[in-house]
């Protein structure tokens, strides 16, 4: 059985692939600092989960942590620039309401370049 955190990270690769996002690396495969890494559009995607079982009134990622991730996305580049012309990072916060439902909360372009 798959862990909270993992699941989530399941839900929100499925959520982005739902609107049309290419995942390249998710999860385990993701690079340290993300959890997704996605193309949307011409846009380079790192993208955090943030999975909690409480609604909070905020949602609030630290600087250092979303500069963490912008620079993992920025290794992924050279392999991507033909195709992208940004990088961004996003949040997704998903609010586990029971073991089969959840509400899942898309921050786009929290970071970027």
């Amino acid at each position: 059985m798959m862990d909270m955190r993992t699941q989530g990270i399941a839900a929100a690769t499925a959520y982005l692939e739902r609107i049309g996002n290419t995942i390249v690396a998710s999860g385990d495969e993701a690079p340290a600092g993300t959890d997704i890494i996605c193309i949307d559009g011409d846009t380079l995607v790192g993208a955090l989960v943030i999975v909690r079982q409480r609604p909070e009134p905020e949602i609030t990622v630290p600087a250092e942590t979303l500069d963490v991730a912008l620079a993992a996305v920025h290794g992924y580049w050279d392999t991507y620039r033909t195709q992208c012309r940004a990088i961004r990072v996003d949040v997704i916060s998903i609010l586990v309401l029971s073991e089969d439902r959840a509400l899942l909360r898309h921050y786009r372009g929290e970071r970027s370049r």
